[in-house]
């Protein structure tokens, strides 16, 4: 992936931990949501990127609180914009 890829995934990554950060869920599922952005972060290959954002999209479903959170900070379609305009998704 290249420079401008990293940035903007280490950029959207750190508003989507604010988001979680602020939300009204335990800090157990905090966590548990985070430690899936920190994959996404850290990912390095198309295929480990697309199986990042797989588990970002299961672990919101499995904790709706954050995953409205998430859904109304408008940061998804930022992700899936980097992503499409990369071929990831």
């Amino acid at each position: 992936m290249n420079q401008n890829f990293n940035k903007a995934l280490e950029e959207i990554c750190q508003r989507l931990i604010d988001v979680i950060d602020n939300s009204l869920d335990s800090e157990e599922d905090k966590n548990e949501v985070k430690n899936v952005i920190y994959e996404l972060k850290e990912a390095n290959t198309k295929s480990s990127i697309r199986s990042a954002y797989n588990n970002l999209t299961t672990v919101m479903s499995n904790h709706i609180t954050i995953g409205t959170a998430i859904l109304t900070s408008n940061i998804l379609p930022f992700i899936n914009q980097l992503f499409m305009l990369n071929k990831i998704l």
